[in-house]
């Protein structure tokens, strides 16, 4: 059996449209790629590139992966990877996961697993790992939910917490958190995607698509947490609903053991047209004025982004140019989104996200 891997995508992204970074930066993130195959039948290479923008800018990556023809390797992966797949809902061939799925006719997309939840959890996973000094580590397995109804029962994503859970030998929760994730579930609506954090305890990242817009969230659930958590909260709220052409998630990183009064709270924002922001930084300038962001960052993420959008497409006369070719049909760097983090005791940060889709 062949496979492909991830390293001449990402190779691309640092070679030609993150040219000016350091090329330090991209030297364990082309070593980790070149680590993992995909069997050729998967004709898309994902990744999401991360950039924090600290005082030297740093960088991690995740790699989306249709997990059931992948080759990881085994000295990066938990022990119960494959069973945890195993229990996923398979994917069908013919239906694309890049493709925005009707909650209404999402079912048939999928060879569902003998559950009874009203969502299913498709094999597909990202893996963001994480480059510390010396060494690599998986930081967590992101899993997806797509609703099969309109609606997913708030006391439902416990179960589903449990299930995704049960491999990893989690301690159980207490009632007072099973109440706080009921409430959590309740306001913000069913995650879009749930972060299992490897070597991190048992802490999770839930990362909401809520249907509820921004000025109609009824913020009950925040009783769990502490005045300057609501505070935080609100005030965030406030800024992004005045933003405008921009889609908003909320995530929460969340201690299952042992709940913070204040966890790390972060918002996700997603401009409405990619290429334009990538060129007018309207967005950007809004959360400049809204955030009080520092100019220099500012123009520290401009610059980073300067080459966007890049991409390449073979056509029928691509063998007469000099340039060498690419083993890709199309492949393009494009701008994501930004994130916004607050966390006690910590200054406010920003990062940047970018997309790497190859198309083989």
């Amino acid at each position: 059996m062949k496979y492909t891997d991830f390293e001449k995508s990402i190779s691309w992204a640092a070679s030609e449209v993150f040219n000016q970074t350091d090329q330090h930066l991209w030297t364990p993130i082309l070593e980790m790629a070149s680590k993992i195959k995909l069997d050729e039948t998967c004709k898309t290479n994902e990744c999401l590139l991360e950039f924090h923008h600290d005082d030297h800018l740093s960088l991690d990556v995740s790699f989306g992966i249709l997990s059931p023809a992948a080759l990881l390797p085994a000295e990066f992966m938990p022990t119960w990877w494959d069973l945890y797949v195993e229990r996923c809902d398979q994917l069908v061939p013919s239906q694309s996961f890049f493709e925005t799925i009707d909650t209404n006719n999402a079912s048939p997309k999928y060879k569902k697993r003998n559950t009874s939840f009203s969502c299913a959890l498709p094999d597909y996973h990202y893996l963001e790992f994480d480059f510390l000094e010396n060494s690599i580590r998986l930081g967590g397995v992101f899993q997806r939910l797509d609703s099969l109804k309109n609606e997913v029962p708030p006391q439902m994503l416990n179960e589903i917490l449990d299930y995704c859970l049960i491999l990893q030998e989690k301690g159980n929760r207490t009632s007072e958190c099973e109440q706080m994730l009921k409430d959590i579930f309740e306001c913000l609506g069913c995650p879009f995607w749930i972060g299992l954090m490897i070597g991190r305890g048992d802490m999770i990242k839930l990362v909401f698509k809520s249907s509820v817009s921004l000025e109609n969230i009824q913020p009950s659930f925040l009783q769990w947490f502490s005045s300057d958590f609501q505070v935080s909260f609100k005030n965030a709220i406030e800024c992004l609903y005045a933003l405008e052409q921009t889609g908003v998630r909320c995530c929460l990183d969340l201690c299952l053991s042992k709940p913070s009064n204040h966890p790390r709270l972060c918002f996700e924002i997603f401009p409405a047209n990619h290429v334009k922001e990538s060129t007018s930084w309207s967005v950007l300038n809004s959360l400049q004025s809204s955030f009080n962001l520092k100019e220099d960052l500012i123009l520290q993420i401009c610059n980073l982004y300067n080459d966007l959008p890049r991409g390449v497409k073979k056509t029928p006369f691509s063998h007469i140019f000099p340039c060498p070719q690419l083993p890709f049909n199309t492949i393009a760097a494009i701008f994501s989104h930004y994130k916004i983090c607050l966390e006690k005791d910590k200054p406010l940060q920003l990062k940047t996200y970018a997309h790497v889709v190859a198309e083989l």
